[in-house]
């Protein structure tokens, strides 16, 4: 919101659909704080008010807790495939 104050010192009435009493007027219209600086108003800007009521407050969150990962486990040992035995030469009977 800003703080319009006229020209003319005293001045009540409306100027540019801004309601001026005593010399000041208010408006947040951007297009009009920018046409009264133009016109020669002084132009002050206001800060934000605070909030009326409180503001909700965030209760911090407790960190998650991720459990460790779990170790991998150790692979089996190979064990080497069994040795084919040696394949019997067949007799012939005679």
């Amino acid at each position: 919101m800003a703080k319009i104050i006229s020209p003319v010192e005293g001045y009540s009435g409306v100027s540019a659909s801004v309601q001026f009493k005593d010399g000041v007027g208010h408006t947040d219209n951007p297009h009009l704080i920018n046409w009264f600086r133009e016109k020669g108003y002084l132009v002050v800007e206001e800060l934000a008010q605070k909030p009326t009521s409180e503001p909700e407050l965030i209760p911090e969150s407790e960190p998650e807790l991720v459990p460790e990962p779990l170790p991998e486990p150790e692979p089996e040992p190979e064990t080497p495939p069994a040795k084919a035995e040696p394949k019997k030469k067949h007799q012939r009977k005679v």
